[in-house]
C-alpha cells in the first residue's frame, strides 16, 4: 500500500479523495452553522416552516406591491389587474383602506388574513421601504411613520394574503421548504458526517504529507514541480486562498445566489486543490531542510546581511587608511594635526558659548601657543629617540641619540638608549669573541686528537692482522678499531657541526636540479634500506624540472644526514616517503617514516646537538646528525623544520625555484 501511494495514481487518487473529504467536511460545517444560525436545534419543525414561509411571503409581496402601487401613482384612472395564476390569495390595500389589487379567490374580512405586511413606495424612482407586518390602518399610524413618508414622497400600502391548507402541506408554494424540512430532520446527522469527514481529511492530509516527494523506486527525496517558488510566497499563498474562501463563505450567508453558489463550490475545489499543493511542497522542503533557505525572505535577510558585512568592512578599512595615513605622517606633523583639530573643537564650542567671547579668545590664544611650542620640543625630542630605537632594533649598534637639544625624561631616556647602544655592542663583541674561541678550540682539540687517534686505528689494525695463538687478541683488536673509527666520526661531525653553526664552511651554490638529489640519494641507500626491513616511496613531479641555487656536496651530506637517521631509528616493515613538490615558488623537499622507538622529545629538543631519538642510546648514533642538515639547510638560504606527531617523524626541507637553472 505505502509502494503505491508513492507512484503518481496512488498520490492522485488520495489527493482526489482528500480534497473531497474537505470539501464534504467543510459543507458540514456550514451546515452545522446555517442551522444553528436558523435555530434548527431549539425551535420546533412547525415555528421554523412558519417562520420560513412567513419570510417567503414577504419576499413576493415586496415586488407585488411596487408594480401595484406604480400603476395606482402613475395610472390611477386605471385599474392594475395582476396575474390570477398564483398559489397566493392576496389584497392590496392603499393608506385610505381601498382595494388597489386583488389576486386568488378572496375569503372573509382582510384583517382575518394571517399574511399581512405593510410598504412605503415612491413609484417615480421605485424605492420601496418595508414598515411591518400585522394589522395597521392608515389614520392611526405614527407621527414618526407619516414624517419618514413624506421626507422620502412615499405613499402608504397594505399587502394582505393566505395560502390554502393543501398548498402549505405540500411545499408547493416555495421550493425551498422541501429542502428546509430535509435539512430540519438531517440536522444531527449532518454532525455525525462532518466528524467523519473530517477524520478522513486529516488521515488523507497526514498521508499527503508523508509520501510528498517520495517515489517507490527512489530512497531520495524528489521535489515537485513548485520546489522553485520561495517558501514565504507558497505560505502567503495559503493563506490568501483561506481568505478569500472566507469571504465567499460570508457572501452566500448573505446574498442567496445561484449562481454565486456555483462559484463558492468550484471555487471551494480550485482553493482545496491548491492548498493540499502549497501543503505537499512545504512538507517536501521540511524534508529537505530548505524551508527557510528558499524563501524571499531569507535571500533578503542575506542579502542585508552581505550589504552590512561590505558596509562594515569598508568602514573598517576607511578608518584603517586613515589610521595608517596618519601612521605614515612623520610625528612633528600628527602632533600639529590633532593639536589643530583640538583647537577646531574648543573654538566651536566657545563660538557656541557666545559670551565673553573676545577675552576667552585672547587667553587662548596665548595660552595655545606657550602649548603648541611645548607640544612640537616633545614631539621632536620623540622623533629623535623613535628613530634611535629604530636604529637599534634594526642592529645599528653605533647609532647615537642627540640629547643636547632634550630636557627632562627625553634627555635621560635618550641617554638610556646610547648606554644600551654601547652595553649590546660590548655584549655582542663578548658572544662573537666567545663563539671563535669555542671554534678555534674544537679545531684545535680536535686536530691534536687526529695525530695519536690515527696512530691508535692504525696499530689496532696491524695488531689484528698478527698470528697470535691467543683469539682474544683479534677480538680485542676489532672493538678497538671499531671504536676508534666511531671517534674519528664524532670528531669530523664535531668539527663539521661547529663550522656550519658559525658560518665557516665554505659553501659554493650553483643551480641545480632537485629531482637528481633524491634518484641520487634512493640509488645510495636501496641496499641499507632493505637490510633494515624499511620500503622507500618516492614521488617526484613529471611535468617540469624544479630548479634551486644550492651546493650539491652540502646538500647530498643533508641527505644523507637524514636517511641516516631513517634507517637508524624506522621501525621495520614500514614504508619511508620521499617526495618533491613545488608549494609558493618553493620547492619543498619531505622525509616522512614512523619511528621504532616512542618520541618522548619535541622537535625542538630533538634538533639540538648530542640529542637522539633513541633514550637508550644503544644505537651508534651521536646526536649531531639533525643539527648538521639544519645548519648545511640554512647556508644554502633554505629552511628545516622537523615535526613530530605520535610516532610519525617528519622532515621538510624548503629552497627557492629558480625559473630556469640553465641561465643561471
Amino acid at each position: 500500500m505505502q509502494r503505491f501511494l508513492r507512484t503518481v495514481p496512488g498520490k492522485t487518487t488520495l489527493f482526489l479523495a482528500t480534497i473531497l473529504s474537505l470539501c464534504l467536511t467543510a459543507g458540514c460545517i456550514l451546515g452545522v452553522f446555517a442551522m444553528a444560525s436558523l435555530d434548527f436545534y431549539t425551535t420546533p419543525r412547525e415555528e421554523i416552516q412558519n417562520d420560513y414561509l412567513r419570510q417567503a411571503v414577504c419576499n413576493d409581496a415586496y415586488d407585488l406591491v411596487r408594480t401595484a402601487a406604480w400603476h395606482d401613482q402613475m395610472e390611477p384612472d386605471s385599474r392594475y389587474l395582476p396575474k390570477q395564476d398564483t398559489l397566493l390569495h392576496y389584497v392590496i390595500l392603499n393608506a385610505d383602506g381601498e382595494e388597489i389589487a386583488r389576486a386568488g379567490t378572496p375569503r372573509g374580512d382582510v384583517a382575518d388574513y394571517p399574511f399581512c405586511y405593510h410598504y412605503g413606495v415612491n413609484a417615480s424612482n421605485g424605492a420601496t421601504r418595508y414598515f411591518g407586518d400585522g394589522t395597521l390602518e392608515g389614520e392611526t399610524l405614527s407621527e414618526g411613520f407619516q414624517e419618514e413618508l413624506r421626507e422620502n414622497n412615499m405613499k402608504w400600502y397594505t399587502f394582505c394574503a393566505y395560502l390554502d391548507e393543501d398548498v402549505i402541506a405540500s411545499g408547493a408554494y416555495d421550493q425551498w421548504s422541501r429542502l428546509v424540512d430535509l435539512a430540519y430532520s438531517n440536522r444531527y446527522s449532518v454532525i455525525v458526517l462532518g466528524v467523519v469527514f473530517g477524520v478522513l481529511s486529516i488521515f488523507g492530509f497526514v498521508a499527503l504529507m508523508c509520501v510528498s516527494g517520495r517515489r517507490p523506486e527512489v530512497e531520495t527525496l524528489v521535489p515537485g514541480p513548485m520546489n522553485w517558488i520561495p517558501s514565504d510566497l507558497i505560505v502567503l499563498g495559503g493563506i490568501g486562498i483561506l481568505g478569500c474562501g472566507a469571504v465567499a463563505v460570508s457572501n452566500i450567508y448573505y446574498y442567496y445566489d445561484e449562481v454565486l453558489l456555483l462559484l463558492l463550490v468550484l471555487g471551494t475545489l480550485t482553493a482545496a486543490a491548491l492548498f493540499l499543493g502549497l501543503c505537499m511542497s512545504v512538507a517536501c522542503r521540511i524534508k529537505q531542510r530548505s524551508l527557510l533557505r528558499n524563501t524571499v525572505t531569507w535571500w533578503a535577510c542575506k542579502l542585508c546581511w552581505r550589504a552590512m558585512k561590505a558596509l562594515w568592512r569598508g568602514s573598517r578599512r576607511f578608518v584603517r587608511w586613515i589610521v595608517e595615513t596618519g601612521r605614515k605622517l612623520p610625528l612633528v606633523w600628527r602632533t600639529c594635526a590633532v593639536f589643530l583639530g583640538i583647537c577646531f573643537l574648543e573654538l566651536l564650542a566657545m563660538a557656541a558659548n557666545g559670551s565673553y567671547l573676545d577675552i576667552y579668545l585672547s587667553f587662548w590664544f596665548v595660552e595655545h601657543l606657550i602649548l603648541a611650542g611645548v607640544l612640537i620640543g616633545a614631539a621632536l625630542a620623540l622623533r629623535e629617540l623613535k628613530a634611535g630605537g629604530e636604529a637599534l632594533a634594526a642592529g645599528d649598534l653605533s647609532y647615537q641619540v642627540d640629547t643636547r637639544r632634550m630636557y627632562w625624561d627625553f634627555k635621560r631616556h635618550g641617554e638610556n638608549l646610547n648606554s644600551i647602544a654601547d652595553g649590546m655592542t660590548h655584549a655582542v663583541e663578548q658572544r662573537m669573541k666567545s663563539e671563535r674561541m669555542k671554534t678555534e678550540l674544537i679545531t684545535n682539540v680536535s686536530h691534536d686528537i687526529k695525530t695519536p687517534l690515527t696512530s691508535i686505528i692504525n696499530y689496532a689494525d696491524l695488531i689484528g692482522r698478527e698470528k697470535s695463538d691467543n683469539p682474544k687478541i683479534a677480538e680485542y683488536a676489532e672493538v678497538l678499531g671499531r671504536q676508534s673509527d666511531r671517534l674519528k666520526r664524532l670528531i669530523e661531525d664535531l668539527v663539521e657541526a661547529s663550522k656550519a653553526s658559525t658560518g665557516n664552511l665554505e659553501v659554493l651554490l650553483a643551480p641545480c636540479e632537485a629531482e637528481n638529489f633524491l634518484v641520487q640519494i634512493a640509488g645510495e641507500y636501496e641496499k641499507k634500506l632493505a637490510d633494515a626491513g624499511l620500503e622507500l616511496i618516492t614521488k617526484i613531479p613529471e611535468q617540469q624540472a624544479l630548479w634551486v641555487m644550492a651546493d650539491g656536496r652540502r646538500m647530498l651530506r643533508v641527505f644523507d644526514n637524514l636517511m641516516n637517521n631513517i634507517c637508524k631509528y624506522a621501525q621495520r616493515g614500514t614504508r619511508v616517503y620521499l617526495t618533491l613538490e613545488e608549494r609558493e615558488r618553493m620547492a619543498q623537499i619531505t622525509f616522512r617514516n614512523t619511528s621504532r622507538a616512542p618520541l618522548n622529545l619535541s622537535a625542538e629538543e630533538l634538533m639540538e646537538r648530542f640529542v637522539q631519538g633513541d633514550a637508550s642510546r644503544s644505537g651508534d648514533g651521536n646526536g649531531l646528525g639533525l643539527s648538521i642538515a639544519r645548519s648545511l639547510t640554512e647556508l644554502q638560504n633554505g629552511s628545516f623544520q622537523l615535526d613530530v606527531d605520535g610516532d610519525l617523524f617528519k622532515v621538510t626541507l624548503r629552497f627557492p625555484l629558480l625559473d630556469d637553472g640553465r641561465d643561471e
